[in-house]
């Protein structure tokens, strides 16, 4: 069935017509071409939504609710935990809560795209969401495009991982610094819930379908991984997709790098080409990028409104004062609707349903009903090789980093006295702890050298301790420590 034909009056009933004067009688939804008193599936093409989160939320739910009654298929990126309500409303729709009942993988291409194409992708999403130098992101994509090379399809958080290990043996000091940081990062990413979605094994994702990001803990997990679901959203057929916050995933705040926006852009402008609507919800259209902002086809403001948005409102459409001062006073219970193309805006008032929290219980059960178990994140925590065992793949070798790194935790260690060592494997293992930064050298006051634990160092150590099966951490401390570990590194 072509996309633009639809039951006439299909929408009916998502929007009534506001008491203010600036507006058209009868107002509705619909996708029959009678654009003179309703707005068509064309107009809704790429949508801005904005307001804050409850205004924009109810209304965007709202909109959702009203597409599927006429046929849409949607894919939410749901951001904060808002949208999974409407299981209740569309039977049909997949709940996935990332990080608690479901995982899926940022480092697996979409279908189509090459695996050092999207190495590009997902080594600039983590460059800009976590900071990156323009060397790590590099490195990062190496890593990934050695994974696809060797057959891993989805790779994992610790299949990425061993192979930078194996780059940071090959490259200079100077260079294995900068990967030894690199690795502190997706350390940082390895903890809580974005860990056990790092680890989880991605199961089939079929739409109608919300991404519940809201279990990861930090704005950057879940931008990280709204990116990288968007850039795959395509794979999953949906008719129309939905971004809320978006800017959070491209915003102008979020110092994201060229590659990176032109990804982005390039799946929005896939998705249109394949006929489906894209929805991008934020609390003014002024905090996406600018290229994006200029190319919706309506927006949807839902009170109040900032002053910046005031007055582009008001510049756009040459308004009156008395209209100006309807607008400026647009409540809670109300929405402006202003569609390119028009030369007047239009009160709305939504019609909302009666949506109500679901727990997680629910969600899980709901699942179920739909042929899909959802999984025990909870309980992942397989974990491979430990960072010494990967290091030290000799025996006897690893014993030496172990007691070296005892050592040196419990006091001080001197340079000279492990340099006149007959020992030639422990003077090669202690080699190998500087090398991947796990202890580094200091001077103190009268110039003595001694050694010294890194945080690296000490973690390798506290991964060592743990009984086998322990060793998620679970802090709340989920922003990136890449200060204090560059401290450390030096």
């Amino acid at each position: 069935m072509n996309r633009t034909e639809f039951i006439n009056e299909a929408f009916d009933g998502v929007f009534r017509a506001g008491a203010g004067k600036v507006r058209v009688e009868g107002l509705s939804l619909n996708f029959a071409g009678d654009e003179a008193h309703g707005v068509s599936r064309m107009d809704l093409m790429r949508t801005c939504i904005c307001g804050s989160d409850s205004a924009r939320g109810r209304m965007a739910m709202e909109l959702v609710l009203r597409e599927t009654e006429a046929g849409e298929r949607h894919v939410i990126l749901d951001l904060k935990g808002v949208y999974a309500p409407l299981m209740e409303y569309v039977p049909s729709l997949r709940v996935y809560r990332v990080g608690s009942l479901s995982a899926v993988n940022p480092f697996r291409p979409p279908a189509g795209m090459e695996g050092e194409e999207y190495a590009k992708v997902a080594s600039a999403a983590v460059q800009a969401v976590y900071g990156l130098s323009r060397d790590e992101r590099i490195y990062l994509g190496r890593a990934l495009e050695t994974c696809y090379r060797e057959g891993r399809g989805e790779p994992t958080i610790d299949d990425v991982a061993d192979r930078l290990l194996r780059i940071q043996a090959e490259v200079q000091p100077k260079e294995g610094y900068k990967v030894e940081c690199l690795r502190n990062v997706l350390w940082e990413m390895e903890r809580g819930a974005m860990g056990r979605v790092l680890r989880g094994r991605e199961g089939g994702v079929r739409a109608p379908a919300v991404f519940d990001l809201s279990p990861l803990r930090t704005f950057r997990e879940r931008a990280f991984l709204a990116a990288c679901l968007l850039v795959r959203a395509i794979e999953w057929a949906p008719t129309c997709v939905v971004v809320d916050p978006a800017d959070w995933v491209m915003g102008q705040e979020t110092a994201y790098s060229f590659s990176l926006l032109r990804a982005v852009e390039d799946a929005l402008a896939g998705l249109e080409r394949a006929g489906a609507m894209v929805h991008l919800c934020a609390a003014s259209p002024s905090l996406l990028p600018w290229n994006m902002g200029e190319r919706v086809s309506s927006c949807v403001y839902c009170g109040p409104l900032w002053d910046r948005d005031l007055y582009q409102i008001e510049r756009t459409f040459a308004l009156t004062r008395e209209e100006a001062r309807e607008v400026r006073h647009l409540g809670e219970d109300a929405a402006l609707l202003c569609v390119s193309g028009r030369d007047r805006p239009v009160f709305v008032c939504p019609r909302l349903s009666q949506f109500r929290e679901v727990s997680e219980g629910e969600i899980a059960e709901h699942m179920r009903t739909l042929g899909e178990e959802p999984l025990d994140l909870e309980k992942v925590r397989a974990k491979g090789a430990r960072m010494l065992e990967k290091i030290f793949r000799d025996r006897a070798a690893l014993v030496y980093a172990r007691e070296m790194l005892r050592l040196v935790e419990g006091g001080r260690v001197p340079v000279e006295a492990v340099n006149e060592q007959k020992n030639a494997l422990l003077r090669a293992v202690v080699k190998g702890l500087k090398r991947y930064f796990l202890v580094v050298e200091y001077a103190d006051g009268a110039g003595a050298r001694w050694y010294r634990l890194t945080k690296v160092g000490e973690r390798a150590l506290r991964e060592m301790e743990e009984p086998e099966g322990e060793g998620e951490d679970d802090g709340d401390d989920g922003e990136r420590a890449k200060g204090d570990e560059t401290k450390e590194c030096g």
